[in-house]
């Protein structure tokens, strides 16, 4: 059994093992949890391809070190999946804008204000999203009102659905992109501190309870969102100083399979 089989297994073990419980902090799992795991199986089956330079032969015999058809499966098996969640996410969000806009609705270029009595906004589209903004926002108060029109032009301006959509291609898990999208909802309520107290910003979160998710649009992970400003918590800077050796010894175990 060769070491670069080897330590694909265990890179598939710990991919595995943080699938269903992820770190709790977005940062380190998206480091450890899903990029090493990824980018150990993609450096051992790059070795094998500069290796057998590309020769269709030589690539054949590369079957005997184990871990190359293991990585060119698990490759082949990622980029139909991208095609495949990249067709089912446009399908949707076509779908689910269609039936908004029947919904008697006002329309102002790029915001759409749906006749709906109950405060709602949310964003929906990737590119070039649409703001979607019921007519119960302009009868809250003027600060809860800028607060939660704000918070969604950011998500705007931050091509989060972009970043939800490009992290769903690395098949996630329902906890796994919960964790991705409460992260994305802190890094905007951050932004939001800066204009507006605390006090005001957890009002509009409790308004935002019961509004709905439709598509990919970005949902509100209201409980994490909460107690990260209660608790003021900050990613901590030293998991780059973690990342970086344990990428750089996959590249080293990749290079040692090599020449072994």
């Amino acid at each position: 059994m060769s070491l670069g089989f080897l330590t694909v297994l265990l890179l598939l073990l710990l991919r595995i093992a943080l699938y269903k419980r992820p770190l709790r902090e977005f940062r380190s799992h998206l480091l450890f949890g899903i990029a090493l795991p990824y980018l150990g199986i993609l450096s051992f089956w790059s070795v094998h391809m500069i290796h057998a330079g590309f020769d269709l032969d030589r690539l054949i015999g590369m079957a005997k070190y184990w871990d190359f058809p293991l990585s060119s499966f698990l490759i082949f098996l990622f980029f139909a999946h991208i095609i495949y969640r990249s067709y089912r996410a446009v399908k949707e969000i076509k779908r689910v804008e269609r039936e908004l806009l029947s919904l008697p609705h006002r329309k102002f270029g790029k915001v759409i204000v749906l006749r709906f009595e109950r405060p709602m906004a949310f964003t929906l589209g990737i590119f070039r999203p649409n703001l979607f903004l019921s007519e119960g926002i302009f009868k809250l108060n003027r600060e809860i009102r800028k607060i939660i029109i704000s918070h969604e032009m950011n998500h705007i301006r931050s091509f989060d659905n972009l970043k939800v959509l490009l992290f769903s291609f690395l098949i996630p898990s329902k906890a796994e992109l919960s964790l991705m999208k409460a992260h994305v909802e802190i890094s905007n309520d951050r932004k939001i501190l800066r204009k507006y107290p605390k006090s005001a910003l957890i009002n509009a979160l409790i308004l935002s309870l019961g509004a709905p998710s439709p598509g990919i649009g970005i949902s509100d992970e209201i409980y994490l969102r909460v107690e990260n400003l209660e608790r003021c918590t900050k990613g901590n800077p030293l998991i780059y100083f973690l990342f970086v050796p344990s990428l750089t010894l996959l590249f080293y175990l990749s290079s040692v399979n090599w020449k072994g």
